[in-house]
């Protein structure tokens, strides 16, 4: 099987109400594999456009070598070298717009992203949210973060094993 060592997920919230993600996933590899995944637990979008996935040498997949599924839990499956895997690590970049991840609610406009794929113990997660250039005051943001780890409610939280920011006036 695989499991995340590390992530790190830039997210450009865009003035259309899209949503453009780059995450570069770290992966430990064992066992007899042929594929790799990446799952949105309870999430399904509207829309899902320019995916892009780069091997770990920086260089694109074939299209013929991922699918994506968007259905009641969307997903991503890439292929990767068939081998036996003993500890070895990896990195995949997935970069990908989305339609329709924000929620539009009466008092508030709302994106929930799941930044670490469910029964996964990552040892280093790194999530930046870009903000459209629009005039949106920092007392108007709010980021709630739970995981099965770890509950936090700030606009910057930092320890040594998790970075959160806003960085606003950035579109992809």
């Amino acid at each position: 099987g695989f499991s995340y060592d590390k992530s790190k997920v830039e997210i450009w919230l865009n003035q259309d109400s899209t949503v453009d993600i780059e995450e570069q996933d770290y992966f430990v590899l064992n066992g007899d594999l042929e594929r790799l995944s990446r799952k949105f637990s309870g999430k399904k979008f509207d829309y899902f456009a320019k995916l892009e996935i780069l091997n770990p040498a920086d260089k694109p997949l074939e299209r013929k070598d991922y699918t994506f599924a968007n259905k009641a839990e969307s997903s991503i499956d890439w292929l990767i070298p068939q081998d036996t895997y003993v500890g070895q690590g990896v990195k995949y970049t997935l970069k990908y717009k989305i339609y329709g991840a924000i929620s539009f609610l009466a008092d508030k406009d709302e994106l929930v992203w799941n930044l670490i794929p469910a029964g996964n113990r990552l040892k280093k997660t790194e999530a930046v949210i870009h903000l459209p250039n629009i005039n949106i005051k920092k007392e108007d943001i709010k980021i709630d973060l739970s995981t099965d780890a770890i509950n936090v409610a700030k606009d910057i939280y930092r320890n040594d094993k998790s970075v959160y920011e806003i960085v606003n006036g950035s579109e992809f």
